[in-house]
């Protein structure tokens, strides 16, 4: 299906279904205020007790490995002995990424550890909080790999997710976060967007500030062209989660779909950012009650978001 072919699914200019996008983030049952106060309640009880836990750490290094550390002024640079280039390498690239990375969401994250795995097979990166760092498994992919080198890739990816999880740091999660630590984090953005969004933001991210990136990939988006052009479509259900019967490709190459449709059609190079800080600052808002309209000037700037309303809505969902 193409624009042109389309122009009667086009809104008006005066129309704003940025809503519907918020709507489709999450699907609760209860509203995500009663959940938050739940949460609240519950640290309150568990203050009580004085209890120690920690979250399971990425990683396999032998019980012989020494650590060293590199810092910088964002990152400290956590590795075995005996890879210093290996860390120099990561660090450098880390702050020369820094802040082109996390410009679009209008943020400067606070100063993260940075941790760097060679001992292991498994070719990945992720970023959690709680203890809030960053895991890097330097190892690059076997195959499949990237048109760019594996530590340009990660860095800028990940990067981003900084970016992302630092967003709800401020906000109602601030206070959150007195009580129940930087699971705070994890509780808003877990509450408040789906795994697509997040994943297919950072691959907009390495795709616009890369020689490369998944998103330049003929392959990337194959499938949702050879599907639409043969009327073949998946529920949200699908598109989001999987099927047992039927193909659906990853969150990764939809979320990219999605998001970086919404940033050419809205001309909104900050709308990940903009889309944040509403959900934060509104954050007692059940989105299903939201009327269209409702916080003009809020939400101005999103009058092109009828093109992912009705467009994209139309094309995924039939």
């Amino acid at each position: 299906m193409s624009i042109n072919n389309c122009s009667n699914l086009l809104p008006s200019r005066k129309e704003i279904f940025f809503v519907s996008f918020l709507k489709n983030l999450k699907i609760n049952k209860i509203t995500r205020i009663n959940f938050l106060f739940l949460v609240l309640t519950f640290s309150f009880v568990l203050s009580s007790n004085h209890l120690n836990g920690q979250f399971y750490t990425l990683g396999s290094e032998p019980s012989w490995v020494k650590w060293q550390v590199i810092e910088t002024e964002n990152y400290k640079i956590i590795f075995p002995r005996g890879i210093d280039s290996l860390a120099q390498r990561y660090a450098k690239l880390m702050e020369s990424a820094n802040a082109w990375v996390q410009r679009p969401l209008k943020i400067k994250a606070n100063p993260i550890e940075v941790v760097l795995h060679p001992y292991n097979v498994m070719s990945n990166g992720l970023v959690v909080w709680a203890p809030k760092r960053v895991e890097f498994i330097t190892r690059p992919l076997a195959f499949g790999g990237y048109s760019q080198n594996w530590e340009k890739q990660l860095v800028v990816h990940e990067i981003r997710h900084i970016a992302q999880i630092s967003k709800f740091e401020h906000g109602v999660f601030k206070p959150l976060s007195w009580f129940i630590g930087q699971q705070a984090q994890g509780l808003g953005v877990g509450l408040y967007l789906d795994k697509w969004a997040l994943e297919g933001d950072a691959v907009v991210s390495e795709t616009e500030l890369s020689a490369t990136g998944r998103g330049r990939d003929p392959e990337y988006l194959i499938f949702f062209k050879a599907a639409f052009l043969n009327d073949e479509y998946r529920t949200w259900r699908q598109w989001k989660l999987g099927s047992g019967k039927k193909y659906c490709p990853d969150i990764y190459s939809l979320g990219y779909m999605i998001d970086s449709f919404i940033r050419f059609s809205s001309g909104n190079y900050y709308y990940m950012g903009d889309l944040l800080e509403y959900l934060i600052k509104y954050f007692y808002k059940d989105m299903e009650t939201v009327e269209v309209g409702v916080g003009q000037e809020v939400l101005s700037g999103y009058l092109q978001f009828g093109l992912y309303g009705r467009l994209i809505h139309k094309v995924l969902f039939r």
